[in-house]
């Protein structure tokens, strides 16, 4: 059971990520197919594996993602003195 108490956690979702409770999950299979894309024209090292550039680059767009979010939400509520009129 999830810490909703086995509520459906996923808040939103789309094709390659999801929000679940308040943190953003990447679909590493999609993020995968992303790069294998995206990597043709460019030489991978061979000692750099897979699974491991998937994962380093999830953590990074998800770290970027909520450093955005936290800018937005700073800027929405007028960092901390929301007009509310």
């Amino acid at each position: 059971m999830d810490k909703t108490g086995g509520r459906f956690s996923v808040l939103f979702s789309i094709k390659g990520y999801s929000i679940t409770g308040g943190s953003v999950v990447l679909d590493k299979k999609v993020v995968s197919e992303f790069l294998d894309e995206e990597l043709k024209e460019i030489k991978v090292p061979d000692d750099i594996f897979k699974e491991v550039l998937v994962e380093a680059f999830c953590k990074y767009v998800e770290n970027d993602y909520y450093e955005w979010l936290k800018g937005n939400f700073k800027s929405f509520f007028n960092s901390g003195d929301p007009d509310w009129q």
